[in-house]
């Protein structure tokens, strides 16, 4: 799902992302929602996409036409009540994303532990599992 020598996110029904995608190719299939404090930053929701067993709600930030971030959200994570929105839930969706990312960065040395963040950091940017205390939002961040 996450090439990890190039950055690229691949799902099962052929959407990829990349730091080499443009607003103009998201915005032919996703609607924009533009963040009103910063009129240089472009927020995108792109939806659910499949990626073996897991569906992930998937996002991403621009600043002008440059991805900075994509965003993802596993929503049948294991042990995560896909009808409640809580913090205890939001705590087992980020131990599922915690566990997955340590499976896909086996042998790379972790960047950053914290109970609220574990990263690994690469040539062309940074993978983080994080929780949003505010938004109580359990999130995968790409960082380009």
């Amino acid at each position: 799902m996450i090439d990890l020598q190039s950055g690229k996110v691949r799902f099962d029904d052929g959407f990829e992302v990349s730091c080499a995608t443009t607003i103009a190719q998201l915005e032919r299939s996703v609607s924009t929602k533009r963040s009103p404090a910063t009129p240089d930053h472009t927020q995108l929701s792109i939806g659910a996409h499949i990626s073996g067993q897991r569906t992930w709600g998937v996002g991403a930030i621009f600043f002008r036409e440059r991805l900075k971030q994509i965003w993802l959200q596993c929503l049948n994570a294991d042990g995560v009540d896909p009808d409640a929105w809580d913090i205890g839930n939001e705590k087992a969706r980020k131990k599922f994303h915690d566990e997955f990312l340590m499976v896909a960065c086996f042998g790379k040395s972790v960047l950053e532990t914290s109970p609220a963040s574990l990263g690994w950091a690469f040539s062309w940017g940074k993978i983080s599992s994080v929780i949003d205390m505010r938004g109580v939002q359990a999130l995968i961040v790409v960082d380009y």
